[in-house]
Order: C-alpha cells, then structure tokens, then sequence
C-alpha cells in the first residue's frame, strides 16, 4: 500500500470514528447503533453536513452543528416498512417508508452510493415487510411509489377547511389581505420620494386642467360677444400653455411611475431569485420548471401594474 493510500484510508477512517462517537452520543439507554453513514447534503437536500443513523428502535436523520449531531427527522423503526432510493438529478433520495407517507431521510451524491447501499442492507433485517409496496418502488413519479404533489392535496386549511393548493402552501381565501398590502407597500419604501414626485405632479396636472372650463366660460361669456380681441389673445394662449403644460409634465409623471414600477420589479426579482437559491432540490425535482419560470416573471409584473 502506498503513503496516499494509507492517508486516505485513515481519513476515510477517522471520519467513520467521528460519525460513530457522534451517534453514539444520541443514543438511549440500551439501544443500540446500527448504522450510520455521513453525507453534504441534508434530508432536505441543502448544502450541510448531515449524518443518517440507525439503531435498532429508530431512524434518525441529523444535521451537524457545533460538532453535535441535531435530530431534524426522528421515526420509530417500528413504523418504517422499508428503505428505498430514489433516482433525482444527479443525486438520490432515500426514503423511509411508513404506512401513511414516504419520508426524506437521506440526500447524497453517487460517491456515497455504495456506503448507503451497505447501510439500507444492514437496517433491511430489522424493518417489518410492507406488502402492499412493490419492489421497484410503485409506478409513481421517478420510481418511487409516493406522489409528494398527490400526498399534499389532503392538508385541509385549518381556519375554512378548504383544501390548500400544493403549489403555494397556503389558503389563498384566508390570507391577511392587509398584512399583504403592507407587505408590497414595503417594497416601495426604498423609493417613497420618487413615489411622493410622482403624487405631487398628479395633483399639480388635474389643479391645472381644472382652470381651462373657468377660461372656456371667460370665453363665451365675456370674450365673444363683446368681441374683446385684447383679452381674446390672452385666452387662447393661456388655454395652449395649459395643454402644453399638462402635456409635458404627464410625461415626466409617466416617466417617473414607469421608472418605479421597473425598479420595484427587479428588486421583487432579485429577492425571489434569491430565495430559490436556499431551496432544496427536492423542491425543484417536485414542482415544473415552467411554474417556477412563471411566479418569477409573470406574478412579479402582475405586482408592477398593481403598484
């Protein structure tokens, strides 16, 4: 064996101790540790540390933070039928099977296929057989035989009963409409004094085109029939500098409130692009490109002509 051989190996075993000492730590008194195997990404398929453990009362899906294993998921290995991977893109997906749902207990990349196949193999004798699942996992979507868009649609709001969309997670009858509204009117606080422009120069227009019907009555009553061209001259040029008036500075308000309206957009954009970034990739691997793509660009400018 050569010196970079040896060192992988020892490191390949010093994380193995690392991951063992740290079950152990979370072990009840007489259970005992199964397996455990270490992955970078999450159950939810975030970026961290996770850790799965099995022991023979529990399945125990754990976060590392502070160099102690946090329990994010906690299922009775009672309850469990099965283990089962799910092919995602470029990642897989280990589920644990209960009578009711299939729960994400694992995310991790092709170079740790083989450790969590060992571990699968080694929890498979102390889970109970569930013989309504399939071996290939079902003909639901991606192999596996539990529709996560089919399981949300039974979650029932709890205020109206009404059953609350997958897509948006909540009921769009029982929002706070007024915590919305100062929700988006906080979206344009950045730019109140555009916002406070734009209001000062509505009302300067309509006081503005309010006077031409006081100088159309000067017209009629006082200019035509007493022929009083002197004063003639002065109506008609007072009525062309309102319209000229009113023409240039609607323009500038147009102007203003389209400038807004964009900046207000790329900040809901960026904001919600953002987001995206902090989802997992089951989120992604659950919902369509095209509806993402469309609450990103469609809703956002929906908000721009309602602001």
């Amino acid at each position: 064996m050569t010196a970079a051989a040896a060192t992988a190996n020892g490191h390949v075993a010093a994380i193995a101790d690392e991951v063992r000492r740290s079950a152990e730590a979370l072990l009840a008194a007489g259970e005992k540790l199964v397996a455990a195997e270490h992955s970078d990404l999450d159950h939810t398929a975030a970026f961290n540390e996770a850790v799965l453990v099995v022991t023979d009362r529990r399945l125990l899906a754990c976060r590392r933070r502070n160099g102690r294993l946090d329990p994010g998921v906690e299922i009775a290995l009672g309850d469990v039928r099965s283990l089962k991977r799910r092919e995602l893109q470029g990642l897989c997906l280990l589920e644990a099977y209960t009578r009711d749902a299939a729960v994400p207990v694992a995310c991790y990349t092709r170079s740790r296929l083989r450790e969590f196949d060992l571990l699968i193999e080694a929890a498979r004798p102390l889970l109970q057989a569930q013989p309504d699942t399939p071996a290939d996992g079902g003909a639901g979507r991606n192999g596996s035989s539990w529709d996560p868009e089919g399981a949300q649609q039974h979650k029932l709001c709890p205020t109206c009963g009404k059953p609350i969309p997958h897509r948006i997670g909540f009921c769009p009858d029982c929002i706070d409409r007024r915590r919305l509204m100062l929700r988006l009117l906080g979206c344009a606080r950045p730019y109140v004094w555009p916002m406070v422009g734009g209001l000062v120069l509505m009302l300067l227009i309509t006081a503005v085109e309010m006077t031409q019907p006081l100088l159309t009555k000067v017209l009629v009553d006082d200019v035509i029939p007493h022929a009083n061209m002197h004063l003639f001259v002065w109506v008609v040029l007072a009525i062309v500098g309102i319209y000229i008036f009113s023409s240039l500075f609607s323009g500038i308000r147009s102007y203003m409130l389209a400038w807004l309206g964009e900046k207000i957009v790329h900040d809901l954009r960026r904001e919600v692009y953002g987001h995206l970034q902090t989802l997992s990739l089951d989120f992604y691997d659950q919902r369509q490109t095209g509806w993402i793509m469309d609450r990103v660009s469609a809703d956002t400018s929906n908000l721009q002509n309602f602001l």
